[in-house]
């Protein structure tokens, strides 16, 4: 979650999906992306379900409190350039974001927070198709892609995703360590996003969601 705190006009920012959803005390606008994954663990995040409990997803249960926002959701983001567009104009007060385009904002002066608090990690991977004949040598790039050198270089340096190798924080600056999402006191306030369950469920719970959206 992120927030645009000149928007908030120091009125006092929500810290978790439970204040999100909580529009009378925590008033204003708000965006989340148009897809089930990730909305619907915030809902449940929001509704009382602890981080560690949250998979398999309770897939009514998500809805019901879906439903309870629908209708204060004023954009349903389909990207990032959008995202990060609705908070910097103040046309939403909060808004589900990707941290490193948050990043990129408030590296312009843009004056938009970050709530940690009960945050999807999510990852991406290397992966190698089956008999590729140049295997070893895609296996020797994933090695050096992985190292804590060079995850730490990429974190330092450029988009503010956090290195999977934790060794990383090694080579990063203490004031830019605490912006990635893999610092560990930002780590521990979040959940992990579970690939395996939503490789099996997305298409399914896709056609939920398109479903409900038009409801």
């Amino acid at each position: 979650m992120a927030y645009n705190k000149k928007t908030l006009k120091g009125a006092k920012p929500a810290s978790s999906w439970a204040d999100f959803w909580d529009v009378n005390n925590f008033s204003g606008p708000r965006a989340l992306q148009d897809q089930g994954p990730f909305n619907l663990e915030f809902a449940l995040l929001a509704d009382g379900v602890p981080m560690d409990k949250l998979y398999p997803l309770d897939l009514d249960r998500a809805f019901k409190k879906m439903d309870k926002i629908k209708n204060n959701i004023t954009v349903w983001w389909k990207n990032g350039a959008q995202q990060v567009q609705l908070l910097t104009s103040g046309e939403v007060n909060y808004s589900s974001a990707w941290n490193g385009r948050v990043n990129v904002a408030q590296s312009k002066g843009v004056p938009l927070e970050i709530v940690w608090n009960g945050g999807c990690m999510d990852l991406d991977w290397w992966c190698v198709p089956k008999g590729n004949p140049n295997k070893d040598l895609a296996m020797k790039f994933i090695d050096f892609a992985l190292s804590a050198e060079r995850q730490g270089e990429q974190a330092a340096k450029y988009i503010a995703y956090g290195p999977t190798n934790l060794n990383a924080f090694k080579y990063i600056p203490a004031n830019r360590a605490k912006q990635l999402p893999s610092y560990p006191e930002n780590l521990k306030k979040q959940f992990m996003h579970n690939a395996d369950y939503w490789g099996k469920k997305l298409s399914k719970v896709t056609e939920r969601w398109k479903t409900w959206m038009i409801s």
